[in-house]
């Protein structure tokens, strides 16, 4: 496919993420792990972001919960070996997140707003290698999806918001990798603040074509898409299963 038509093809279908590499839903994924921190921490939240067929929440569902005592401090997952990525997919992270304790609503996303070594927002995200400095990443101030806003400012009933930024937005160019997810408190905000977090993968802006390249783990795992063998795995609905826990 011609650049011009890749183009083309993705913009159709903006609104439509298909998750590639997840590193939490639900539970965090078994090649990440979280680093010890500044910040208090809960894996295993009793709240989610998903919703079933039909509106109903997820029995069970789970999500991050992670508290901040004061600025500047950062909660980080990192995975076991680098994500390795390709400069015929570009990428998108992608979560949800709980807006109802920041101080002031979040805006709409733009990646002009990232910012080198500092976090002007109530929290901001970024993606790296772990080799990188603090004052070499760009950190995003959490934001709204543009196509998200339409329906009660961005914010679902239960106050789950959706972020959605181009890996490139942090300095993650094609052909790259990262092994690091970093969420951070505002430079400027002294006051606790919770933040809750969920749904958190790497996607792509519409189902994968032939001879496009996933994210892998390291490159001894790259699995080149070989005709439309993952568009089976779009719009699935969201299940989970309890495991003897109530929720």
């Amino acid at each position: 496919m011609s650049p011009a038509a890749r183009t083309a093809s993705i913009a159709a279908a903006t609104a439509t993420l298909l998750p590639l590499l997840v590193i939490y839903d639900d539970s965090l994924h078994n090649r990440w792990e979280l680093l010890g921190g500044d910040s208090v921490v809960n894996l295993d939240a009793p709240s989610d972001a998903g919703r079933l067929r039909g509106g109903e929440t997820v029995p069970c569902g789970r999500s991050i919960s992670a508290t901040f005592n004061g600025s500047r401090q950062v909660f980080t997952l990192q995975s076991d070996e680098p994500v390795v990525l390709t400069e015929s997919l570009p990428l998108v992270l992608s979560f949800a997140f709980d807006a109802t304790r920041f101080k002031t609503a979040p805006e709409k996303c733009s990646t002009s707003a990232a910012v080198k070594g500092s976090c002007l927002a109530d929290f901001c995200v970024s993606v790296r290698l772990n080799s990188t400095r603090r004052a070499d990443t760009l950190f995003l101030p959490l934001c709204v999806a543009e196509h998200r806003r339409a329906a009660r400012g961005g914010r679902s009933s239960d106050g789950w918001s959706q972020m959605e930024a181009p890996l490139d937005a942090f300095g993650i160019r094609d052909s790259g990798a990262l092994n690091q997810l970093l969420f951070v408190r505002g430079d400027r905000i002294k006051h606790r603040r919770q933040l809750r977090l969920d749904e958190i993968w790497l996607s792509s802006r519409g189902t994968p074509l032939a001879g496009d390249v996933p994210p892998s783990y390291g490159r001894s795992d790259i699995n080149v898409v070989r005709r439309n063998w993952l568009q089976a795995s779009n719009n699935r609905p969201h299940t989970h299963t309890c495991r003897g826990r109530v929720g």
